[in-house]
């Protein structure tokens, strides 16, 4: 209608937002699109770097565990933390995908995603403090307005 190229134009606009381009003769892949993004948290990039990898540690031991276990609500536990944990990662899976767009924000809105990405943790901390409360004093004993899924 316009005469415009149109889908030339978002394909265009898709490649440089991904990195595919460089930019000041430098050339800026995922990886640098991860540095610049932890680069502004200062001494908190040592804690998120543990914190990821402690993410890694316990979906492996979660996957072993849950099929080594017979309690069908440690086994319901185990699969939401794995998901709950993969979840963690996708901030960092944003700013590979989209490397250029997010060395563009770094510093600037990016942090709080990497803020939203330690609730899963925390969500993972009720899930378990409730399993145990409940393996605890027993199901009989819990008012129906603390039951959760993991009945």
């Amino acid at each position: 209608m316009t005469g415009e190229d149109v889908f030339g134009q978002a394909f265009n606009q898709a490649f440089i937002l991904t990195g595919g381009i460089e930019r000041e003769g430098i050339e800026r892949g995922p990886l640098q699109a991860i540095a610049a993004n932890l680069r502004p948290l200062g001494f908190m990039r040592a804690v998120l770097f543990a914190s990821l990898i402690g993410a890694l540690v316990c979906i492996l031991s979660s996957v072993i565990r849950y099929f080594r276990t017979k309690d069908d609500k440690l086994k319901t536990l185990l699969l939401v933390s794995v998901a709950l944990l993969l979840i963690s990662f996708v901030p960092y899976l944003w700013y590979a995908v989209l490397s250029d767009h997010s060395i563009m924000h770094a510093g600037l809105m990016t942090y709080r995603d990497q803020i939203g990405a330690l609730f899963p943790w925390l969500a993972i901390i009720a899930l378990t403090v409730l399993l145990a409360y409940q393996k605890r004093k027993g199901a009989k004993e819990i008012d129906e307005s603390n039951r959760s899924f993991l009945d």
